[in-house]
Order: structure tokens, then C-alpha cells, then sequence
């Protein structure tokens, strides 16, 4: 290659960059015009904090065009530090129409401020992976199965509403849905190393317990008949964020690597998150966290065969020794106890868990019938499910007879027997490679977060079949644990020398071996 070839490549490259620039300029420009507009339209409206939230909003908008990193920190926070029962005013996953919110503008803007986030998202990774050369789209081994499920998710879409489903349920039906395979592209396309994977999960981690301290704010204002009334705080997949955080915490605690001023941050974290935890009870989100606990023991006997005995053993005697405790005690701290009555004992439960569950057992017996009435196709998105058995009325939930407690069951009944399929083998494939991917990592902050992240797909899996889980916040954690699962970074392990197997090579914790026979330190992929 000629000297006149190389720099007439090179001015090329200039050019585009300099374009790309001009390029995020205007749309800077354009997104500061949206922001004004906004305001304008919102003249009228006095709430307070309407200023703080556009604010916010535009801050995030721009973080997307010109450093798509904090981008997408500010989305995955402010999408989770918000509640739609709890923290009723906060805006970003609420439609401009929702009176309640902020952002309130207009009665016929039903679209909300993180779906206009992710356009942007969008807009601005694709630009810049077109614009900028060297760049590629990251997918990853989930992209396709992930695909195939979002494409049941549209055929449903359309055969429900073209078959007389209601159009306004089905687009609330499929909302999360359509976000999973956004969130999934922005995280494996936006982060490319370790430490920004670790940094957004912490991030998301900040943003649960804004949210449980929201909620504890909203608990303290209620009186005391409304407490002892009440059925649940917050929205179904909160307690599963917290979930989260105790594993992370576990994770940091049992895991060789970890240092001490993580523990004691997790640990600050975890008070306000538990006290929330116990007064939500949630006992799907209690079986949830038991399956994601067997994950990480598992995790802990390929890694740390000492550990796990060390560890395992006694955690199991404390277990059995407080739910022995606790059998009987159904509030307060013997919630926990009470969800591990219900699976190995559900006759014992007392009288308020018997009539959930019984709920549950006809509403499963009405999405069987259901299911054998449409076993190929389903009824699509907008369609009511069959209730040959009637069910005990909770119309407070509006959607009661579109959306069950079975997410799972869901599924097969809007997206037909293929889509069900697909979604469980996008569950299954993202835990196998996840666990591929822990059996690479040698840093133990890496095998925390990768940990974390096949442990949220098993607890959703399980989660998804008691109670209702396709909302935008799961999606959200959802996103990132199977991007995580598919596309974190592994170390970087040269040849080992003949004789030496490359497994075993690779197997040796923080170092790697050399072609000359020496160890030298891991180096992880980086920009």
C-alpha cells in the first residue's frame, strides 16, 4: 500500500469523523429543541417538580448522543428507582397521559419518557456504529434466540388485535416485552469491558434502593388500618430487583477477590432493601432468591471447593434452624419461613395464604383450558383468557383478565406453542452460556457480576411462573443479565506450551501461562 493510498484513507477517515461530529451536533441541537417544546406544552401545569423532571430527562437524552456509556447508566437507574404503586408521581416509565406523573402533558400522549430514551439510545449506538469506522454491532449467542421469541411477540400482536382483541391492552401487554431486545442491544453494544458491566449493575443496584427507600417513605404515610390491610408494596417485580442485591451481596462475601469496602457498601444497602423486602412479602420472590442461593453454591464448588464446604453446611443448618423457628410465625421477620412452608408444606399455611394460592390453583386450571383451546396458535395480544371456573374478583387490577399470575403460562396463550418454546429455550441457552462464561472469568468481582446475572435469568424463570413478571422494570434487569450472559468480556489467555492443556491453562485463578513457560497476569478485553 502506496504512502498516497494510506492518506487518502486517513483524510477519509477525518471527514466521516468530522461529519459524524457535525451530525451530533444537530441532533444535540434537535434534542434541546424537544426539551423546550416540552416545557412549552406543559406551561399550564404547575406540579411540582416538573423542572427537575424534564431536566432529568434531557440530561439522559443528551448523555445518550455524546457519551452513550453514561447514557445508559442514567436509563437502567431511572428505571428502576421508580414504582408505579409507591413513587406514583415519578415519570419515566409513565405515559405523558398518566395524570399522577410529573410529565403529565396531554391525555392523548400515551408514549413515556424511557421509551423515548431508548429511541434515542437507539438512534445514536447505530449511528455511531455506522458512522465511525472499526466499529461493528455486537450481538452475541442470545441475539438469535432473543429474536425469534420478539418475532412470536409480534405475530401474537398481530393476531390478537386482528382477530377483535383490544388494541390498548395488547400494546400494554406487549410494552416490556418489546423493551427486552432494546435493552439487550444497548448493554452487549454500549459495554464493552468488565468494568463498565460491573459498574452498570452497581448502578442499577443504586437505583433499587432509591426505590426501596421511596416505598419506605410511602409505607411510613399510611395509616395503621391501611398497613394492615395491605396486600403487597409496590409493583409485583420489585421484590425480585432486591433479589438482586442479596445475591450480589452473597456473591461478594463468598467469592475470593472481593474487598472489603464492597461488603460493607452492599451491606450499608441491603438495610432500607430488606426492610422493604419484609414488609412486601412477596413469597415468589423468597423461592426466586432460594434458587439463585443453589446457583451460587454451585458456582462456589467450581471455584472454591473450601469454601463451598465451609459455607454450605452451616448456611443449610441455619436455614433449617430458622424455619423450625419460625414455622408459625406468619409476619415480620418469619415471612421467609412462611414461603418455604408454602412449597414444602402448603397445607400449613395460614388462611390469607391458602386463599392466594387458591386464586392461583383456578386461575391455572382456567389457562390450562385455554391453552388446549389454542394449543398452536394462542389467542394474541388483547384477548381475554377463558374462566370456565370463575375467578374471585380482583378487578382493582384492570387487567385482570388479560394478564394471570403465570407469566409463563402467558406466553403459550398470546404468542401460541412456538413462542412458549422459544422462550424457554432463550432461558435455558442464556444460563448455559452464562455458565460458561463464569468458568472463564478469573477476577473475582467478574465472577460476582456474571454470577448475579445467570442467577437473575433462573429467579425470573421461576418467578415468571407464580406471579406476573413481563413489566418494564424485570425487563430491564432481564435485558442485562442476558446481555451480560452473552457478551462479557473474558479474559484474554495466550497458548499454553505442548503439553499443557488450553482448559487447565485458563483454569488457573488471576494469571495465564506464557509460550516461554512463565505466568503472567490476566489481561482483560478492553476498548
Amino acid at each position: 500500500m502506496t504512502a498516497e493510498t494510506v492518506l487518502g484513507q486517513s483524510t477519509s477517515v477525518d471527514q466521516q469523523s468530522r461529519r459524524f461530529g457535525w451530525s451530533l451536533s444537530i441532533a444535540f441541537i434537535g434534542m434541546m429543541m424537544l426539551g423546550l417544546l416540552l416545557v412549552a406544552l406543559a406551561w399550564r401545569s404547575n406540579a411540582n417538580g416538573f423542572s427537575v423532571a424534564v431536566a432529568a430527562l434531557l440530561v439522559t437524552l443528551a448523555a445518550w448522543i455524546i457519551h452513550p456509556v453514561a447514557g445508559l447508566n442514567l436509563t437502567v437507574f431511572f428505571a428502576l428507582v421508580g414504582d408505579s404503586i409507591t413513587v406514583s408521581w415519578f415519570p419515566f416509565a409513565k405515559n405523558f397521559s398518566s395524570h399522577e406523573s410529573l410529565l403529565y402533558l396531554s391525555n392523548s400522549l400515551t408514549v413515556t419518557p424511557l421509551e423515548i430514551t431508548l429511541i434515542v439510545a437507539m438512534a445514536s449506538v447505530i449511528a455511531r456504529r455506522i458512522a465511525v469506522p472499526g466499529t461493528r454491532i455486537v450481538t452475541g449467542p442470545l441475539f438469535r434466540p432473543l429474536m425469534i421469541f420478539s418475532g412470536f411477540v409480534f405475530i401474537g400482536l398481530v393476531h390478537g388485535v386482528g382477530t377483535g382483541g383490544n388494541t390498548r391492552v395488547a400494546v400494554y401487554e406487549v410494552r416490556g416485552l418489546i423493551y427486552l431486545p432494546i435493552i439487550y442491544f444497548l448493554v452487549s453494544n454500549v459495554c464493552r469491558t468488565a468494568q463498565q458491566y460491573r459498574r452498570l449493575l452497581w448502578i442499577g443496584l443504586f437505583g433499587v434502593v432509591g426505590q426501596a427507600l421511596f416505598s419506605l417513605s410511602y409505607y411510613g404515610t399510611l395509616s395503621t388500618a391501611d398497613k394492615s390491610s395491605l396486600e403487597a408494596l409496590g409493583e409485583h417485580g420489585a421484590s425480585l430487583a432486591a433479589d438482586v442485591l442479596i445475591v450480589f451481596f452473597l456473591a461478594a462475601c463468598f467469592v475470593r477477590g472481593g474487598t472489603a469496602w464492597r461488603r460493607l457498601l452492599l451491606g450499608a444497602m441491603l438495610v432500607p432493601t430488606l426492610w422493604y423486602y419484609f414488609i412486601a412479602q412477596r413469597r415468589s420472590a423468597i423461592v426466586a432468591l432460594g434458587s439463585a442461593v443453589i446457583l451460587l453454591f454451585v458456582v462456589l464448588f467450581w471455584r472454591q471447593r473450601q469454601t463451598f464446604w465451609k459455607v454450605v453446611p452451616i448456611f443449610t443448618i441455619v436455614v433449617i434452624g430458622y424455619t423450625g423457628a419460625f414455622w408459625n410465625v406468619t409476619s415480620g421477620p418469619g415471612f421467609p419461613a412462611q414461603a418455604i412452608k408454602s412449597v414444602i408444606s402448603p397445607n400449613s399455611v395460614d388462611q390469607r395464604d391458602k386463599s392466594s394460592d387458591l386464586y392461583r390453583q383456578i386461575e391455572n386450571f382456567d389457562l390450562n383450558f385455554t391453552i388446549r383451546q389454542s394449543k398452536v396458535l394462542g389467542l394474541g395480544f388483547g384477548q381475554t383468557f377463558y374462566r370456565p371456573v370463575p375467578l374471585p374478583d380482583i378487578s382493582f387490577f384492570e387487567f385482570y383478565q388479560y394478564i394471570p399470575h403465570n407469566s409463563v403460562l402467558w406466553i403459550w396463550i398470546k404468542t401460541g406453542f412456538a413462542g412458549f418454546v422459544s422462550m424457554l429455550y432463550l432461558f435455558s441457552r442464556a444460563m448455559m452460556v452464562g455458565a460458561q462464561r463464569i468458568r472463564r472469568q478469573r477476577a473475582g468481582p467478574d465472577v460476582a457480576t456474571m454470577a448475579v446475572a445467570v442467577a437473575y435469568v433462573a429467579m425470573y424463570a421461576i418467578y415468571a411462573f407464580v406471579d406476573i413478571a413481563w413489566d418494564p422494570r424485570t425487563m430491564v434487569l432481564l435485558g442485562f443479565a442476558l446481555a451480560a450472559c452473552a457478551n462479557f468480556p473474558s479474559p484474554v489467555v495466550e497458548a499454553a506450551p505442548e503439553g499443557i492443556p488450553t482448559s487447565r491453562a485458563a483454569e488457573r485463578p488471576e494469571t495465564h501461562i506464557s509460550r516461554s513457560g512463565g505466568r503472567v497476569p490476566v489481561r482483560h478485553v478492553s476498548d
